[in-house]
């Protein structure tokens, strides 16, 4: 019975008409997407366990507070994000940079100079001297802008038959206070171009409020 069932069975696999070409075309891309997505599952693995094992070494160490990443694709930065939220010790991630973005892991909660620095003007570093060097530019900005309504306020007031300086300086302050999005405290990304120390511009302006009012009183 062994024998004459074998022959059978030989019978029927002769009778099976084989895979088309085209069919063997798709079962091998088939197959080559599956060993792609594996590989992939695999290496996703690997780097999720080396994340788990930096982040572990990062807790213990105390003399350290932050542990910034170089930039990566958004599967790896969900990673590191996943990783930290499984650690479970009040871990912090931002994810910063604008077309290559990168993920930093925060002890504690950052300030907010931090986070407006790396959010809208792209610092990719951040200690103590970085920041008060910041805080003094946003300060500087404030101040720019404040000496150049109060120019620009007292331009319209004493010189009205002038019409072309006062709109002179009125496009001026508008290009500082217009557009926040895109300013450095109060100045436009593109103003950031010219040459001059913001002492030298606050010099300027103070030097035409100053001709202004000779103008005004020439005695």
């Amino acid at each position: 019975m062994d024998l004459l069932g074998d022959i059978l069975s030989s019978m029927d696999k002769n009778k099976r008409p084989g895979l088309s070409k085209p069919d063997k075309m798709i079962q091998k891309h088939n197959e080559e997407i599956r060993k792609t997505a594996e590989k992939e599952r695999m290496m996703i693995n690997n780097y999720k366990l080396k994340i788990q094992n930096k982040v572990a070494d990062f807790l213990k160490n105390d003399k350290v507070s932050t542990m910034q990443f170089p930039n990566m694709d958004k599967i790896f930065r969900s990673v590191i994000l996943e990783a930290c939220e499984e650690a479970a010790n009040g871990l912090i991630c931002h994810t910063f940079g604008r077309e290559e973005r990168y993920v930093i892991v925060y002890k504690n909660p950052p300030n907010d100079l931090e986070l407006e620095a790396r959010r809208y003007f792209d610092y990719n570093q951040w200690n103590k001297e970085i920041e008060a060097e910041f805080k003094k530019k946003k300060e500087e900005q404030v101040l720019l802008a404040t000496e150049c309504s109060t120019s620009s306020q007292e331009v319209q007031e004493t010189s009205k038959g002038n019409n072309k300086k006062t709109k002179l300086i009125h496009l001026e302050c508008e290009a500082i206070s217009s557009n926040p999005n895109r300013n450095f405290g109060m100045v436009s990304s593109d103003l950031k171009k010219d040459k001059r120390t913001v002492e030298e511009t606050l010099n300027d302006l103070q030097q035409k409020k100053r001709l202004k009012t000779q103008q005004t009183n020439p005695n």
